[in-house]
C-alpha cells in the first residue's frame, strides 16, 4: 500500500527533524543495540497479507553490510536510513479460534530466492505472504514474528468493518486544466479510513516507426520482419507515494461523496491514450488512525514541535524477549474494498498535447554511411524514416532522431502490456 514507504521513512523522522531545524541543530545518538525493527503490513481478511521486516542502521555503520541492503526511496544527510533486512525464522497469523496461517515466500514453501540454504527456512526480511482469503471477520487475530534474536507479537486485533466503494469518477476542471478523480464510499460502524492506489497507463512515443537499427550487424531492420511490435506503444505502472487518510468522525454518516483525492494535469502523458487507477480502501481502528496520522504529519508536514517522533510512538507490536527493544509499525486488520476506473482519451479527448514539444533533432544520413549509423546510435539517436530519391527502389537516405522521441521505453515505460489491458495495441 502507499503508506508502506512512509513507514520506512518514519524511522528517519527524529534525525530529519534535527537536521532540518533552522534554530538549534542537534545530533541524535542511538546505541547500536537499540536500532529499532520496522514491521510493515496489515492483515487483509479475504485476500493476501504481505509483511516485510527491516531494521534501521546508520548508513556508515559497517554492520549494515552483514545483510543485503534495503534500498529506500528516502535517505538522510544526518546519516540514518531504514535499512537492513533481517532474518525471519518463523512468522504466522493466529486467530482466537486456534487458526494459524503460516507465512511463505513468493512461490510458497521455501523459496530459494528468499530463504537461506541453511535449512531453517529463514527469509531475508521478506516479503512474506499469508493466505488470509478464508479468515473470518468476526474474531480477533494477532501476528507472531520470530526473528533471529527476538520474538515479536502484536496485540489481539479486531477486524474493522468492510467499507463499500460506491463509485469512482473523474471530471475535467477547466480552470485548473486538470482531471480530478473522486471517490464515493460508505461504511457502517467505522469512522477512520486509509486508501492507496496504483496507476497504469498506455502512452506512445512522438514518432511511430517500424525501423530499427541492429548495432551488431550495423544494418537497418524492420520490427515486423522479426515478429516484434515497434517501440511506439508502452505501458507504465506506479503506486501512490503518500499516506491517504480521512475520517468521518465528525459527520452524521460514515460516508463521503465525490471526495477528490487525485488530480492529473491535462497535459500529463498518463492521459494520452488509456489510463487506469485501482483504488484500495480499508477501515482502521481509532488507534491505528492516530498512529498513521502522526506518521503522515511528521513525514509530509514535519509535524509540530511537540508532536511525538515515530520512534516514540507506541504501536501494537511488542518484543516479548527484549521488552525495551524498539519496534516501529502498527498492524491493522481490515477487509479492503477495491475499485477500478478507466479514462479513455479516444472518447473524452481531454489530453492536451500542446505542451509536449520533444526535440526530435532530425538528421538525414546517406544509406551507405554505415559509420555514421553507428556514431548516431551511440550518441542516443534512432532511425525513424526511409527516404527514396530519384527512381531508386531502395532507400537512399534514413532520417534519425533523438531516441526518446522514437522509443517509448526511453520515457520510463516498458513493452510489458498488462494481461487484462483492454486496448488492442502492442
Amino acid at each position: 500500500m502507499a503508506a508502506r514507504s512512509f513507514l520506512r521513512f518514519a524511522a528517519l523522522a527524529a534525525t530529519l527533524l534535527a537536521g532540518a531545524s533552522c534554530v538549534y541543530p542537534f545530533d541524535v545518538e542511538i546505541p547500536e543495540t537499540e536500532y529499532p525493527v520496522v514491521v510493515e503490513g496489515d492483515i487483509h481478511i479475504g485476500g493476501t497479507t504481505t509483511l516485510t521486516v527491516s531494521r534501521v542502521f546508520p548508513i556508515n555503520n559497517s554492520s549494515a553490510t552483514d545483510g543485503p541492503a534495503y534500498y529506500s526511496p528516502y535517505s538522510s544527510s544526518s546519516g540514518y536510513m531504514p535499512g537492513v533486512l533481517i532474518n525471519l525464522k518463523d512468522c504466522y497469523i493466529e486467530g482466537e479460534d486456534g487458526t494459524r496461517i503460516p507465512g511463505t515466500g513468493l512461490h510458497g514453501g521455501l523459496d530459494p530466492y528468499l530463504y537461506s540454504p541453511n535449512g531453517v527456512g529463514s527469509v531475508l526480511g521478506g516479503p512474506v505472504y499469508f493466505d488470509t482469503s478464508r479468515l473470518r471477520a468476526d474474531q480477533r487475530y494477532r501476528m507472531h514474528i520470530d526473528i533471529s534474536e527476538d520474538i515479536l507479537e502484536t496485540d489481539w486485533i479486531e477486524v474493522c468493518k468492510a467499507p463499500v466503494i460506491d463509485a469512482l469518477s473523474y471530471q475535467k476542471n477547466e480552470n485548473y486544466q486538470e482531471l480530478r478523480i473522486g471517490l464515493s464510499m460508505h461504511c457502517s460502524g467505522s469512522s477512520f479510513f486509509r486508501w492507496s492506489f496504483s496507476e497504469t497507463w498506455e502512452y506512445h512515443s512522438y514518432v511511430n516507426s517500424d525501423l530499427c537499427y541492429n548495432p551488431q550487424s550495423m544494418m537497418m531492420e524492420k520490427y515486423w520482419a522479426n515478429g516484434q511490435p515497434s517501440n511506439y506503444y508502452c505501458w507504465k505502472e506506479v503506486s501512490g507515494g503518500q499516506i491517504k487518510l480521512f475520517s468521518t468522525e465528525n459527520q452524521t454518516d460514515d460516508r463521503f461523496e465525490d471526495l477528490a483525492f487525485h488530480r492529473i494535469a491535462l497535459d500529463d502523458m498518463r492521459l494520452q491514450v488509456l489510463y487506469r487507477i485501482t483504488v484500495q480502501l480499508e477501515a482502521m481502528s481509532r488507534e491505528a488512525y492516530a498512529y498513521w496520522n502522526n506518521i503522515r504529519q511528521n513525514s509530509e508536514e514535519q509535524g509540530s514541535l511537540f508532536a511525538p517522533i515515530p520512534s516514540q510512538m507506541t504501536g501494537n507490536i511488542h518484543c516479548l524477549t527484549t521488552p525495551n527493544r524498539g519496534v516501529i509499525g502498527y498492524i491493522n486488520a481490515a477487509q479492503p474494498a477495491e475499485a477500478v476506473l478507466y479514462y479513455d482519451n479516444s472518447k473524452e479527448q481531454f489530453y492536451d498535447p500542446t505542451r509536449y514539444r520533444p526535440n526530435l533533432n532530425p538528421q538525414k544520413v546517406s544509406a551507405g554511411d554505415i559509420r555514421q549509423f553507428d556514431d548516431l546510435y551511440r550518441s542516443g539517436f534512432l532511425p525513424y524514416q526511409e527516404i527514396y530519391e530519384g527512381l531508386s527502389s531502395y532507400p537512399t537516405h534514413y532520417m534519425w532522431g533523438t531516441a526518446d522521441c522514437i522509443d517509448c521505453r526511453k520515457l520510463g515505460g516498458t513493452k510489458n502490456k498488462p494481461k487484462d489491458w483492454p486496448s488492442g495495441h502492442n
